[in-house]
């Protein structure tokens, strides 16, 4: 069988582009007048990432991804790349941890769902995410009993943004990715390529950097009558094989 995980993270898309006015006017002459700008503020917080559901014990698990991606601009008719806005986008991660005894290959995948406003209006777009092409080694804490899952677990630990790399040549990590914004295109992230020896060390964990995120629209595409807010779901799946 495979074991397979889903761990979805948000993703809002925000366009402003309105104003109001206002003439005073005495004998058809116009004394005066108010033209207003909007402004919009978004409260949100920016901490990178979230934890993994878990169990972690004895399984192929995602133990962190993403919180939120975050893009914002105005609308064009000509082509419009948007820019991840989240503060910790540095430290925005994906983790997949192994702790099974029986270590096979397996792989790490993503989907991105439409993005739609709360009418269904969907928004043609694409995302590129950029990683450097290099995994980083991820240590998952000690084994402990979870009272309020009434099971034993292994400590979930933040990532350590100063671990080295991962030298073990067991994985492929893509460095340039598109996930078109169609709820289908699914695009294999990393890979582990070998299994490894059932004898050796179970905790065994690495970590792809990939807040370096844009949205891309095409030319018509963001367009003034596509002005909204969209949101959608940027789902991972890990998957043995």
């Amino acid at each position: 069988l495979s074991t397979i995980l889903l761990s979805g993270l948000d993703l809002a898309v925000g366009a402003v582009n309105a104003s109001a006015a206002d003439a005073i006017v005495e004998n058809n002459v116009v004394k005066s007048e108010k033209t207003f700008s909007d402004v919009e503020v978004k409260l949100v917080e920016e901490d990178g990432n979230k934890p993994g559901e878990g169990p972690f014990l004895n399984n192929l698990a995602i133990a962190w991804v993403p919180k939120l991606y975050s893009f914002s601009g105005s609308t064009t008719d000509n082509e419009l790349i948007l820019e991840n806005t989240n503060a910790a986008k540095e430290q925005q991660a994906v983790t997949v941890n192994d702790d099974r005894q029986d270590k096979t290959k397996w792989t790490l995948s993503a989907q991105l769902s439409k993005l739609e406003t709360a009418g269904g209006e969907a928004l043609s777009s694409k995302m590129v995410i950029k990683t450097d092409g290099t995994l980083k080694r991820y240590d998952i804490g000690d084994k402990y009993f979870d009272a309020a899952n009434n099971r034993w677990d292994l400590e979930h630990k933040q990532i350590d943004h100063s671990a080295l790399d991962d030298d073990s040549g067991l994985y492929d990590l893509k460095q340039n990715f598109d996930l078109p914004a169609d709820g289908q295109t699914t695009v294999t992230v990393i890979e582990k390529t070998a299994a490894e020896d059932p004898t050796g060390d179970n905790k065994n964990g690495v970590t792809a950097y990939v807040g370096d995120a844009s949205l891309v629209m095409a030319a018509g595409s963001a367009k003034t009558e596509k002005k909204g807010d969209y949101t959608g779901k940027l789902v991972w799946t890990v998957a043995a094989q």
